[in-house]
């Protein structure tokens, strides 16, 4: 069976009406969309990794222009999970950030 990756962006308007009120999480034929405010973004996108893990998408991208290293650590955080495989496709960071997320990654693997 071929892996499916679900694509993930995130935007700071809100999702539309029919997701409820507040919504954190829409998707749309491009993939997953997390819809953040100004404060708590961090928590937010966390919150987002985990919503999508218990959903079941255990391979994914992060796509978009506003993935940063806090963005992806953040994600990550709430993606990963102690049994089962999870994958994720980072977004294109600098050397210096690559490199420290692994350290991050690795410390708490």
């Amino acid at each position: 069976m071929e892996k499916q990756i679900m694509q993930v962006s995130l935007s700071y308007q809100a999702a539309a009406p029919c997701w409820g009120k507040n919504a954190l999480i829409s998707s749309s034929e491009q993939g997953i969309v997390i819809h953040l405010k100004p404060q708590a973004k961090l928590c937010a996108i966390q919150s987002a990794g985990h919503r999508l893990d218990s959903q079941g998408i255990h391979h994914v991208l992060l796509a978009g222009n506003d993935w940063d290293l806090e963005k992806s650590w953040a994600f990550w955080q709430g993606f990963r999970a102690p049994k089962g495989a999870r994958s994720i496709e980072w977004p294109n960071l600098s050397e210096n950030e690559k490199k420290e997320l692994q350290y991050r990654i690795r410390i708490i693997d």
